[in-house]
């Protein structure tokens, strides 16, 4: 479904993986209740669990040869 809020849904849990809130979003809120507490847009960096989204922003970032032949792989591991 179109505009569903998918890709608003990885890129706020994109940012819980790379410690920050895309810059596409100007002044973003979210809050997520996890069993260990409440994390926001206030705690991003702060928060001890370990994530990882496949998304294309992902794409975009680490696996530019799919989109650009003289692209390159960045490591993501």
């Amino acid at each position: 479904r179109n505009y569903s809020g998918k890709t608003t849904l990885s890129r706020i849990v994109r940012a819980l993986e790379t410690g920050s809130i895309s810059p596409r979003y100007a002044g973003p809120a979210f809050q997520v209740t996890l069993s260990g507490g409440v994390l926001s847009h206030h705690n991003i960096p702060t928060h001890a669990h370990t994530v990882r989204v496949y998304n294309k922003d992902f794409v975009d970032e680490h696996l530019a040869f799919l989109r650009d032949e003289t692209g390159h792989i960045s490591p993501f591991a």
